[in-house]
């Protein structure tokens, strides 16, 4: 079961982790904990952003992942998390487009 003190380190680590290889800008974070269908404790993590991040994608967003999970293991934490990240205007777009079906 996650908890909520996990919750709230997870989103320190993962913020701080974000601005180091990000840079500070404009981004939403929603952090959701979950069974997965394997009976997991996962936890969704979503960025939505008005623009793509700079460095977004590739080598960078494997290093960024790779160092919040460095992090989370020096606190105890020892959990999978799903990052999803969307620019706004897409995925307000993917969303009516899905209410209007």
């Amino acid at each position: 079961m996650v908890t909520r003190e996990d919750l709230a380190s997870i989103r320190t680590i993962v913020e701080r982790v974000y601005a180091n290889y990000f840079g500070e800008h404009e981004t939403d974070l929603t952090l959701k904990a979950r069974v997965d269908h394997y009976g997991f404790d996962v936890v969704d993590v979503v960025f939505v952003s008005e623009e793509t991040p700079p460095g977004l994608g590739g080598r960078k967003s494997v290093e960024f992942r790779g160092q919040v999970y460095d992090e989370m293991r020096k606190e105890g934490i020892f959990m999978d998390l799903i990052f999803r990240f969307h620019v706004r205007e897409e995925l307000e777009a993917v969303l009516a487009e899905q209410a209007g079906r």
